[in-house]
């Protein structure tokens, strides 16, 4: 179930679009979109982004979903990103 998620977050990394490190963050919908894109481009039909979500968590156990303090307080992953993230 993980695998084309997985190997999103592989491409990702080893491209350096992402890192995973526990000072990278990323808002979930940002790698949700790119998520997308790279199905766009794998000719692969997107899941929704709660699935998406929990595939990510369950290939990368290391990887927490937070919420900012301040408003917005839109959701991130923590653990997983870039790092100059500012949430």
């Amino acid at each position: 179930r993980t695998a084309p998620v997985m190997r999103f977050i592989e491409e990702r990394t080893e491209a350096d679009v992402y890192k995973l490190d526990p000072i990278a963050a990323v808002y979930c919908s940002d790698l949700y979109s790119s998520y997308c894109e790279w199905c766009k481009d794998a000719n692969i039909p997107p899941i929704d982004p709660r699935q998406c979500g929990r595939d990510i968590r369950d290939a990368v156990p290391s990887i927490q979903r937070k919420r900012e303090s301040a408003e917005p307080r839109r959701w991130y992953y923590s653990g997983m990103g870039v790092e100059d993230f500012h949430g």
